[in-house]
C-alpha cells in the first residue's frame, strides 16, 4: 500500500471516529441541523470557510482557469468570497435573531406553507448540485492517489460522504472544519511557496501570461455576460442553506456577523492559490485531458510524500466538510420543510431518523448528478443559478420586512424558476441577470396590482353602503 493511499485512509478513519463520537451526542434535529447553536468565534469562522472553500476552489476553478483562464474561473473566489462579505455586513444579523432552523422557516412565518415548500424545494435541488460537485472532486483526488478509473472513484466517494455526513450533522462538520481549514491553507501554502521556489514569484509567473488569460472577460464576451457571470456566485448563493446554518449555529449575532466577514478574508488569500497554479499550470503539465487534475497532481509532482499525505488529506477533508454541510442542508429542508405537517407528533427520535434518511436520499440523487455532469465547476454554476433569482427576491423581501404578498411571493419563485431554465435552454447571454431583472419587475407588479385591486373593493363597499 503506497503512502499516499495510507494516509487518505488514515484521514478518511479520523474523520469517521469523530462522526461516530458525535453520533451518540445527537438527540434531537436541532442538535442535528444547528448543533444547539453554540458556534464560537473560531468554530463559527472555520465552518464558513471551509463549507464555501471546497472542491470548487481548489479543483475546480483550478481545472477551469488551466483551460481558459482568469474568465474561466473568476466567480471562484472572488465572486464567492463576495457572497460571504455580504452575508456578515448585511443579512447575518436579521437571520439569527428570527431562530429559524431552515430558511423554510423564515418563509413559512413571512409568508406561507406554500411559499415554503416551493422555495425549499429548490434550494433541495441547488444543495444537490453542490453536493455533486464534490463528489466529483472527491473521486479526482481518489483517481489521482489511488489510479483507478474515475467511475469507480467517484461511487467510493458517493458511499463515503453519505455514510460520513449521515453519522455526524454540523456539530462534526464544525469539529472537523477547524483543524482541516488550518491544514489546508498550511497545504495550499507550501503548495504555493514551492510553485515560487520552481518558477519564481506570483508577481514574476503571471506577468509572463497572455492578456488574455489574465483577463476577467471572456473572449467575445458582452458586458451583460460578463455582469451575468458575477451576479450568478454573488447574489445566487447569498441565502444558502449551507450559509444560514451556521449564521443560525453561532452563539450570538456578534460572532453570526463577524465569523462571516473574517471568513471573507480567508478565503480571499487562500483561495489565491489555486487561481495562480491554474494559470501557470500549462507550462508545468500542458495538454491534460483532465485540467481538473491540475491541482492534485502539481501537488503530487512538487511536494514530498509526507507533505503530499498532508495535502490530500485537508483536501479530502474540505471535500466532505462541504459535501456533508450540502446534504445536510438538503436533508434538513426534505424533513423539516417539504414533508411539513406530517412530522407533527412524531417522536424527537422518529423525526431524527427521518432527518438522516433524508440526507442519504440526497446523497443518492447527488451522485446521480455527478455520475452525468463533465466538470465541477459547470455543477456548482448549476447550482448556484437553479431558480435563484426568485428565491433570491423572495428572501430580500422577507428579510427586509417589507408588507408581503404570499401569492406575489409564491408566484415570483415560479417566474424565477421557469424563467432561469427557459433563458439559459434559449441561450440567452445573460440569463440570469434577465430573470433576476423580470423577477424584482413581477414582484412589485403583483404587490401593486394587489393593492389597487384592494383599493377598487374598497371604494365599491363603500359606494354600496352610501347608496
Amino acid at each position: 500500500m503506497s503512502t499516499s493511499l495510507l494516509g487518505l485512509l488514515s484521514y478518511l478513519l479520523v474523520q469517521f471516529v469523530i462522526a461516530g463520537w458525535v453520533f451518540r451526542r445527537i438527540s434531537t434535529t436541532r442538535s442535528y441541523f444547528i448543533a444547539d447553536r453554540t458556534l464560537g468565534p473560531v468554530l463559527a469562522t472555520f465552518s464558513l470557510f471551509a463549507t464555501w472553500f471546497g472542491a470548487e476552489t481548489c479543483i475546480g476553478s483550478a481545472g477551469v482557469i488551466y483551460s481558459d483562464g482568469l474568465s474561466g474561473g473568476r466567480a471562484d473566489p472572488f465572486g464567492y468570497a463576495l457572497c460571504l462579505l455580504l452575508t456578515g455586513v448585511f443579512i447575518a444579523a436579521r437571520i439569527w435573531n428570527g431562530q429559524y432552523l431552515t430558511v423554510g422557516d423564515l418563509l413559512r412565518r413571512k409568508f406561507d406553507g406554500k411559499v415554503e415548500k416551493l422555495a425549499s424545494a429548490i434550494v433541495v435541488i441547488s444543495s444537490l448540485f453542490w453536493a455533486a460537485a464534490q463528489i466529483r472532486a472527491f473521486s479526482q483526488v481518489i483517481g489521482v492517489v489511488t489510479g483507478i478509473q474515475l467511475d469507480s472513484a467517484m461511487l467510493i466517494a458517493a458511499g463515503v460522504v453519505i455514510l460520513y455526513t449521515t453519522f455526524g450533522g454540523l456539530l462534526a462538520d464544525v469539529i472537523t472544519d477547524m483543524v482541516q481549514g488550518i491544514v489546508l491553507a498550511i497545504g495550499l501554502i507550501i503548495l504555493g511557496g514551492a510553485l515560487w521556489m520552481q518558477q519564481g514569484s506570483p508577481v514574476e509567473t503571471i506577468a509572463l501570461q497572455s492578456a488574455q488569460r489574465l483577463s476577467f472577460v471572456g473572449s467575445g464576451e458582452s458586458l451583460l455576460q460578463t455582469l451575468d457571470s458575477w451576479l450568478i456566485p454573488i447574489l445566487g448563493s447569498l441565502y444558502a442553506q449551507e450559509l444560514f446554518a451556521r449564521v443560525m449555529a453561532s452563539r450570538s449575532k456578534k460572532i453570526a456577523q463577524s465569523s462571516a466577514i473574517h471568513a471573507f478574508w480567508i478565503y480571499l488569500l487562500i483561495g489565491s492559490i489555486p487561481v495562480w497554479i491554474g494559470l501557470v499550470g500549462p507550462s508545468q503539465f500542458p495538454g491534460l485531458k483532465q485540467g481538473e487534475q491540475i491541482l492534485p497532481l502539481f501537488a503530487q509532482s512538487t511536494l514530498s510524500p509526507f507533505f503530499f499525505v498532508i495535502f490530500s488529506g485537508a483536501l479530502v477533508s474540505a471535500i466532505l466538510s462541504t459535501v456533508d454541510s450540502t446534504l445536510l442542508s438538503a436533508g434538513s429542508l426534505l424533513s423539516q420543510n417539504l414533508i411539513g405537517e406530517q412530522r407533527r407528533g412524531w417522536s424527537e427520535r422518529k423525526q431524527l431518523f427521518i432527518a438522516r434518511a433524508s440526507v442519504v436520499g440526497s446523497g443518492v440523487v447527488a451522485y446521480s448528478f455527478a455520475a452525468h455532469s463533465e466538470r465541477i465547476y459547470d455543477l456548482v454554476e448549476e447550482a448556484s443559478s437553479f431558480g435563484a433569482s426568485g428565491f433570491f427576491v423572495v428572501m430580500t423581501m422577507a428579510i427586509l420586512n417589507r408588507k408581503l404578498s404570499s401569492k406575489a411571493a409564491f408566484y415570483t419563485l415560479l417566474v424565477g424558476l421557469v424563467s432561469t431554465l427557459g433563458f439559459q435552454f434559449f441561450e440567452l447571454e445573460a440569463p440570469f441577470f434577465y430573470s433576476l431583472t423580470l423577477c424584482f419587475s413581477f414582484y412589485f407588479g403583483a404587490q401593486w396590482i394587489e393593492r389597487l385591486v384592494a383599493q377598487e373593493s374598497q371604494y365599491f363597499e363603500s359606494s354600496s353602503k352610501h347608496s
